[in-house]
């Protein structure tokens, strides 16, 4: 029997939309024609922020697990507000994003000496159509490839205030305070815990409370607010 979808009273569809891409290579962003389906129960945990999804399998093989789901980001051109939700990986398995690095204005090397986290692999944007403000029912919808300077200023600003390190961190205590509740602390299964900065968590600390932005904030506590 096929999955049943993940938000009660959902419907299961598989359509073709065009999406926008940014490409590990260092290519042109492009618009590509790629599945955008309903998301199901049997979907990883990232992928079901939302009731629709682009199908990442192909794209990132191996590492789809490592899969994560940024948005909704709403940008404006021409004073028409449009909605993307954007598909990316962290994984080190995969290789750094080359075209978002040249939007920002960073080489690997650099990323490397820094130790900073990076967009690896594609990254795809789907445009889509919010039901409500707060409502993680979208309808998937064709994007528009006139959108895509609007949608780059997305990455300099995060990259700049270190996001995606907030993002793990969040995942990260997270993830500690789920598996506490029910098997005692991890470090008793798993060890110290596997701070980002390695040796020096108290770091990470300092860095992610400076650089968590307010709006991210405000993403955790809906966070919180929903999973209690």
């Amino acid at each position: 029997m096929p999955a049943e979808p993940a938000y009660h009273n959902d419907k299961l569809e598989t359509l073709v939309r065009k999406c926008i891409v940014f490409p590990e290579d260092g290519s042109e962003a492009r618009i590509d024609s790629m599945i955008a389906r309903t998301v199901t129960e049997d979907d990883i945990t990232s992928m079901r922020l939302f009731n629709r999804c682009v199908d990442m399998t192909s794209t990132f093989g191996d590492s789809y697990r490592n899969t994560q789901v940024a948005g909704p980001h709403q940008i404006t051109r021409d004073g028409v507000r449009s909605t993307y939700l954007l598909f990316y990986n962290l994984s080190l398995n995969l290789p750094i994003n080359l075209n978002i690095a040249y939007v920002i204005g960073v080489t690997p090397p650099q990323l490397q000496t820094k130790k900073r986290l990076f967009w690896r692999g594609d990254v795809v944007a789907m445009k889509v159509r919010l039901e409500s403000e707060f409502s993680s029912m979208v309808k998937s919808l064709d994007a528009d490839l006139l959108e895509l300077r609007s949608l780059e200023k997305f990455f300099p600003d995060n990259y700049r205030r270190g996001v995606l390190e907030s993002e793990l961190y969040f995942d990260e205590q997270t993830w500690d305070l789920y598996i506490s509740q029910y098997c005692g602390p991890t470090s008793l299964l798993f060890g110290p815990p596997k701070s980002y900065w390695g040796s020096n968590p108290a770091e990470e600390k300092i860095f992610l409370s400076t650089s968590m932005s307010d709006d991210l904030l405000l993403a955790v506590r809906r966070f919180h607010l929903i999973s209690t």
